[in-house]
C-alpha cells in the first residue's frame, strides 16, 4: 500500500523584505529650519504578499537642506512602532525597514512685507523722504543677514499730482529665502492735500510812528548875583608914638621965654609942644582880611629924642609943625586870621520862578523853553514768504521809551490753513 502523506521538520520560511519609500510632495514655507512633516500618503510599501497590507504612521522627517529649493531629499526614521498590519497580515513575516527617504521635498520662499509710514504733503510741493520697515523674518534672520541691497520707499506722486491718496511702496532689497510684498496700507499711505495759499507777496504794510528823541536846548535865565566885596588890604604896621621928653607932659603949653622979644615987642604966643602923630586906624572891612604875609623882624627902635624946646621965633602963618620934630616908626607883627569860609553863592544858578511879570518880559520870553517838536515817523513794511508747510510770521518793532505814544503790531500765522 502506498502512503498518501509524508512530513518532516525540515521546512524554513524566511521573512519577506519590505521596502518603504517616501513619495508625493513634501512642501512647506521657509522657516529657517529643516523639519518636515509626512502623512500616510507619503509612504509607499513594496514587497507585501498579495492580499496583505501594512501602514506607516511616522510623521516627523527632515529636509536635507534648510534653504528654499525643490527636489530636496526628505528622510524619515521608522521605528517598529511606526508600522501597523492590516487584516491578517503578520508583521513578523516581513523585514521592516528602519528608514525611508525620497527626493520629494520642496521649501518655498517666505514673504516679507514692506510697511510704509503714513505721510502727507501739500500739492505742488516735492515729496518728503519716505520711511518704513520690513516685517516677516523667520529663524532669527534680519534685514542685514538675510537680504542684500538698500531699503527705500518711493511714490509715483509728483509735485504736479492732484489732491488725493497715493501709494508709498518699499523697494531695493533682494533675498534667497524671501519674497517681498507691499502692505495693504501702502496703497494709500501718502495724502496730497490742497496747496497752501501763496503768501510770497506783501501781506502786511504797517506804518508805525517810531518816536525818535529830539534833543531840546534849554536856556535858563542867569540870576543877578551881587558882586562879592573885595577883601580889604592888610593894615600897615602902626607907628609907635615917640616918647615924650623927660619930665615933660605929652601935651601942654611950652614954658615962657626968659626974656621979652627984641625991640620990646610982645612976647610970642605960646606954642603947643610938638606931639608925636598917632597911627591911622585900619579901614573897616565887611569880609575877613586874608592871612597876612610873615612880618619882617622888628627893627631896633631909635633912642627917644628929647621934646623940642619952645621956639623963640614966631610960628609960621600956616601953623605947620616945626621942621625939627622927629617921629619914630616901629613894625608890629599882625595876629593870624581865619581862612575864608565857602561862598554862599551856588555854582549853578537856580532857575528863576515864573510869574505874571516874567510873562510880559520880552527878554525872559526869548529864552523860555520851547516845546519839543513831534518825533518823525518811520514806515515799516513787512514782506513774508512761504517757506514751509508750517509758517510763523512776526513783525517786531523797535523799542520805544516808556510813556511815548506809538503802535505795537505783531502778526502771527502758524500751521496749515483751514481745509488743508
Amino acid at each position: 500500500v502506498l502512503p498518501t502523506t509524508a512530513s518532516g521538520v525540515i521546512g524554513d520560511i524566511t521573512k519577506r523584505a519590505l521596502t518603504v519609500a517616501i513619495i508625493g510632495s513634501v512642501r512647506r514655507v521657509y522657516d529657517g529650519g529643516v523639519a518636515a512633516t509626512l502623512s500616510g500618503g507619503n509612504y509607499a510599501v513594496s514587497g507585501l504578499v498579495e492580499g496583505e497590507g501594512i501602514s506607516i504612521s511616522q510623521a516627523q522627517a527632515i529636509y536635507a537642506a534648510k534653504d528654499v529649493g525643490r527636489d530636496i531629499t526628505v528622510t524619515v526614521t521608522l521605528p517598529p512602532t511606526a508600522f501597523s498590519a492590516a487584516g491578517s497580515t503578520s508583521l513578523g513575516n516581513y523585514i521592516l525597514p528602519d528608514t525611508a527617504s525620497g527626493r520629494v521635498g520642496e521649501i518655498t520662499p517666505r514673504a516679507l512685507t514692506y510697511v510704509a509710514n503714513i505721510a502727507e504733503r501739500p500739492a505742488k510741493t516735492e515729496n518728503p523722504v519716505f520711511t518704513g520697515s520690513v516685517n516677516g523674518f523667520a529663524g532669527g534672520d534680519t534685514i542685514g543677514s538675510a537680504t542684500t541691497g538698500t531699503l527705500a520707499f518711493r511714490s509715483d506722486a509728483t509735485s504736479s499730482s492732484a489732491e488725493g491718496r497715493y501709494a508709498i511702496n518699499g523697494t531695493g532689497l533682494t533675498a534667497t529665502n524671501y519674497t517681498f510684498e507691499q502692505a495693504t496700507s501702502n496703497a494709500t499711505a501718502l495724502t496730497v492735500k490742497a496747496a497752501l495759499p501763496s503768501i510770497s507777496q506783501v501781506v502786511s504794510a504797517v506804518t508805525v510812528v517810531v518816536p525818535v528823541p529830539v534833543p531840546v536846548v534849554t536856556v535858563a535865565p542867569t540870576p543877578k548875583v551881587a558882586a562879592a566885596p573885595a577883601p580889604a588890604p592888610a593894615p600897615a604896621p602902626a607907628a609907635a608914638p615917640a616918647p615924650a621928653a623927660a619930665e615933660a607932659p605929652a601935651s601942654g603949653p611950652a614954658p615962657a621965654a626968659d626974656a621979652p622979644a627984641e625991640g620990646g615987642s610982645k612976647p610970642a604966643a605960646e606954642e603947643p609942644a610938638a606931639q608925636a602923630p598917632e597911627a591911622a586906624p585900619a579901614a573897616p572891612s565887611d569880609a575877613p582880611p586874608p592871612a597876612p604875609a610873615p612880618a619882617p623882624a622888628p627893627a631896633d627902635a631909635p633912642a627917644p629924642a628929647p621934646a623940642p624946646a619952645a621956639s623963640s621965633a614966631p610960628a609960621d602963618a600956616g601953623g605947620a609943625p616945626e621942621s625939627g620934630s622927629t617921629v619914630a616908626v616901629v613894625a608890629v607883627a599882625a595876629p593870624p586870621v581865619a581862612p575864608l569860609p565857602p561862598s554862599p553863592v551856588p555854582s549853578t544858578p537856580p532857575p528863576t520862578p515864573a510869574d505874571d511879570v516874567d510873562s510880559a518880559d520880552p527878554i525872559l520870553q526869548s529864552v523860555v523853553e520851547a516845546p519839543a517838536p513831534p518825533p518823525p515817523a518811520q514806515r515799516t513794511t513787512s514782506i513774508v514768504s512761504q517757506l514751509s508747510p508750517f509758517v510763523a510770521v512776526s513783525v517786531p518793532l523797535p523799542v520805544r521809551p516808556a510813556g511815548v505814544p506809538g503802535i505795537d503790531t505783531r502778526y502771527s500765522l502758524t500751521g496749515n490753513p483751514a481745509g488743508m
